[in-house]
């Protein structure tokens, strides 16, 4: 994957939380290839900017591709993205699962 096309997916999601009323998102990344270099650095960039639209909670699908794996554990480690709720997965069914857990505790 270009950096170009890792951005825009990136983008995607950013624009997604400022229009709407979004307060998780799932990145599902399973069939992810190689993150780019400076695409780590550029989502982790926007993940306070999310958090500013209303986004409690955001979720990563580990990438079966171990390097790419190695590229959301990166992400993990910025300070911005501890600052929020954020979690990593095997499954989408597992992050649905998270996510849900975490809204009926922040609403109780």
């Amino acid at each position: 994957m270009k950096l170009e096309d890792f951005k825009r997916c990136c983008d995607e999601i950013f624009n997604a939380c400022r229009d709407y009323d979004v307060i998780a998102y799932i990145s599902d990344s399973t069939k992810q290839s190689i993150v780019p270099q400076g695409g780590v650095e550029y989502a982790a960039r926007l993940s306070p900017k999310v958090k500013e639209f209303g986004v409690l909670f955001e979720t990563h699908v580990i990438p079966e591709n171990l390097f790419a794996e190695l590229s959301v554990d990166k992400y993990y480690e910025d300070e911005a993205v501890n600052g929020g709720v954020a979690n990593k997965f095997v499954s989408v069914e597992q992050a649905e699962k998270w996510i849900l857990e975490k809204y009926q505790e922040s609403e109780a």
